[in-house]
Formats: structure tokens, sequence, C-alpha cells
């Protein structure tokens, strides 16, 4: 069951700490996604009937990840742009490549911990009938 729990906000803050770093809203075909995100994750905590305490948490725990996934988002594009210039020269520096995309999955395999570290956390800060509330709207959603 925690399990399922952990899923459900580790999908959630995965789609936040994308939407927060994706294009400037009105450049992005899918519109301002950081925005619904926020109100998605507004709408949970206010049918968990979050305390104020638990929403400025999860709301700081919210803030790190974007900064966070900002950064990935930048270093990762920089190396992106860096491999496909590589690629379309005359000839490309194979063992440079392969470099890069290992320290891009590094940064990646980083990231992803640190968002496991952040989904623990919000699951501490969530008390035990709201983390069955959850699991509720979660199998709802997805079934089981």
């Amino acid at each position: 069951m925690i399990r399922k729990i952990t899923i459900g906000i580790a999908v959630t803050l995965t789609f936040l700490a994308g939407a927060c770093t994706a294009r400037h809203p009105g450049t992005s075909p899918h519109g301002d996604i950081a925005g619904r995100i926020e109100k998605h994750l507004g709408m949970v905590l206010d049918k968990l009937d979050a305390t104020p305490e638990q929403r400025d948490k999860i709301t700081g725990i919210t803030e790190t990840v974007k900064q966070e996934a900002g950064e990935l988002r930048a270093g990762i594009k920089k190396s992106h742009r860096a491999m496909f210039e590589d690629l379309m020269s005359d000839n490309p520096d194979a063992p440079a490549l392969h470099s890069r995309l290992n320290n891009s999955l590094m940064r990646l395999g980083n990231f992803s911990h640190r968002m496991l570290d952040h989904l623990i956390r919000i699951s501490r800060i969530l008390e035990p009938e709201q983390r069955e509330k959850l699991v509720a709207r979660y199998k709802a959603a997805h079934g089981n």
C-alpha cells in the first residue's frame, strides 16, 4: 500500500518537476502545465484535509523540486546540444559522446534519488488516515 502511495506521489512530483521547468506559458503547446499541476496538488491536499503546517512543508518540498528540476534540465539541455553538434561533425568523438551520455544519466539518477528522498519526506508529513485517502484516490483513478 505504501508503495502505491509513493508511486502516486512520485508521478505527481515528476510531472511537477517537468512542468515547472517547461517553457514559459504561451510558448508550450500544453499551456501552463506547472500552474495546472500546482492547482491539482492543492486540490489533493484539500481532499486530504491537509493542515496549514503540512501544506507549508509540502509546498516547500515542491519548490525545492522545481529548482532542482530546472538545474537538471538546463544541464542536460546543454549536454544534448553539445552531443548533437559532435554527432553532426565530420568526425564524431565516440568516447566524448559516451562520456556525456553517462554524465547525463548519472545526473538523472542522482536527481531521481533526491526525488525519492522528497517523497519519503512527504510520506512522513502525511498522517496514516491521509495516506489511506491517497491510496483510495489512486486506486479509483488507476485501478489496483
